[in-house]
């Protein structure tokens, strides 16, 4: 997979990225960027080739920071965070996997609900997946979540290669 740091500039950064469009996995400009660079875990890639898509980087840059925060915090001494990307057909899909806390099963239903968290009070928003699941929704995509408590949790976004419509999430 093409990883980058570097984002577009108008007038780009408001529209609609072309086929050459690279999807961001591990780089993104985030004030939580710390939070990544100072996991208590092992950090696994597995990088498949993957094709260039269609999307709007920078919001797709915005999901995967979030999955990678979740990861981190679920988490809580050592373990292991694997990011996996891989393509099928039409489709490219991309993996955080981690080996934290994991989510009980009638947290799942919930999770993408906004203001929904099973972190304590303080510690999250709640906001974090609810924003995820719009972009990836917006992209024609979808979030597939699996989980078992006391053994991790992995998040898989499938993404169109070219999707028919790209709505910009406001």
């Amino acid at each position: 997979a093409r990883m980058t740091t570097d984002f577009p500039t108008a007038p780009s950064a408001y529209g609609l990225e072309g086929p050459s469009a690279p999807v961001t996995v591990e780089k993104s400009p985030s004030a939580s960027h710390t939070e990544i660079l100072t996991l208590p875990a092992t950090l696994i890639k597995e990088y498949a080739d993957l094709p260039d898509i269609t999307c709007l980087p920078g919001q797709l840059s915005q999901v995967f920071m979030n999955l990678l925060i979740n990861a981190v915090q679920a988490i809580s001494d050592k373990g292991s965070i694997t990011l996996r990307t891989g393509h099928e057909a039409d489709i490219i899909w991309i993996e955080v996997e981690d080996t934290g806390s994991g989510i009980r099963a009638e947290d799942l239903s919930r999770i993408f609900d906004p203001f929904f968290t099973t972190k304590p009070v303080g510690s999250g928003t709640g906001l974090g997946l609810a924003i995820s699941y719009r972009i990836v929704e917006s992209h024609k995509g979808r979030i597939e979540v699996r989980s078992e408590v006391g053994r991790g949790t992995t998040f898989r976004v499938i993404l169109p290669l070219r999707p028919a419509i790209v709505d910009a999430v406001r």
